[in-house]
């Protein structure tokens, strides 16, 4: 509808992006991609609007830490140019950046059944964000939002052995009852960033999640050392769920979690942070 559109003043500008997130903080290290689709002057639809021209993403990086933070494009084929004339813009993002033609109607993401702790929890998210506008003169702040949930254990420094500090191998959580957990913790599948919607593969669910610390383990040195696990949003079901800690010598701790009663049936949705 161009009478809910402004033209530019301009013949070409480049548009330039900002991206803030409250599931992760942003490095200058990160790279972000951006699929820019417009309507042009002469009526063409679903215009891509990278300077090469493909429906690859446009590749850019941040200009500092922290979140919100301004992008900047990698090369000059990363360029995203609105021409006059052009409205109805829309610009899809998602981190980290993916090579080749992309799709922005089935996005494939997952949460790791197995998780590296060294890799950190950044690592091992997909993020999304959408947006429509009508004036790409400003900077266009995209959010990204995660469709899975993040819980944060505290690990006491001597969960294995009272007053010795642990190295830990792994850690484990699941169900106590696996059967009772309707929706698996783990799971492939592909987000459609158009309708921002996750549809998970089933087929490829786990209910548990295992962390591992590396061929040398991970020595606890705080009294308490916070570790996240990625999940997939789920139910807590009747008797929660049990965490369980492995040392580099094979010695385990259990812990119960989730076992209150105002738990049980609790939803851990999609973005949150527990």
């Amino acid at each position: 509808n161009l009478d809910n559109n402004q033209d530019l003043d301009y013949d070409e500008i480049e548009v330039n992006f900002s991206a803030s997130s409250n599931a992760v903080t942003f490095s200058t290290g990160d790279e972000i991609g951006i699929l820019a689709y417009c309507t042009t002057g002469d009526g063409s639809e679903n215009y891509l609007m990278k300077n090469d021209g493909t429906s690859s993403m446009s590749r850019q990086v941040p200009l500092s830490d922290g979140s919100p933070v301004l992008l900047k494009k990698a090369t000059g084929q990363d360029a995203v140019m609105a021409r006059r004339g052009d409205h109805n813009f829309r610009f899809y993002g998602v981190y980290p950046y993916m090579d080749g033609d992309f799709d922005v109607t089935a996005i494939p993401m997952s949460v790791p059944a197995v998780q590296d702790f060294t890799e950190g929890i950044k690592s091992q998210m997909t993020l999304v964000a959408a947006k429509t506008s009508t004036n790409v003169v400003p900077t266009q702040e995209l959010e990204f939002r995660s469709f899975f949930s993040v819980i944060n254990f505290k690990v006491a420094r001597d969960i294995i052995e009272e007053g010795t500090p642990s190295v830990l191998k792994s850690m484990t959580f699941a169900p106590v009852n696996e059967s009772l957990l309707e929706d698996p913790l783990a799971v492939d599948g592909v987000c459609n960033a158009v309708e921002m919607t996750f549809v998970p593969d089933m087929a490829t669910g786990k209910k548990s999640i295992t962390v591992e610390f590396g061929s040398e383990g991970y020595a606890l040195e705080e009294e308490f050392t916070t570790i996240p696990v990625l999940v997939n949003p789920f139910f807590v079901p009747e008797g929660g769920f049990e965490l369980t800690v492995r040392d580099m010598a094979d010695n385990e701790a259990v812990v119960e979690g989730f076992t209150a009663t105002d738990d049980n049936g609790r939803e851990i949705a999609g973005g949150e942070v527990v």
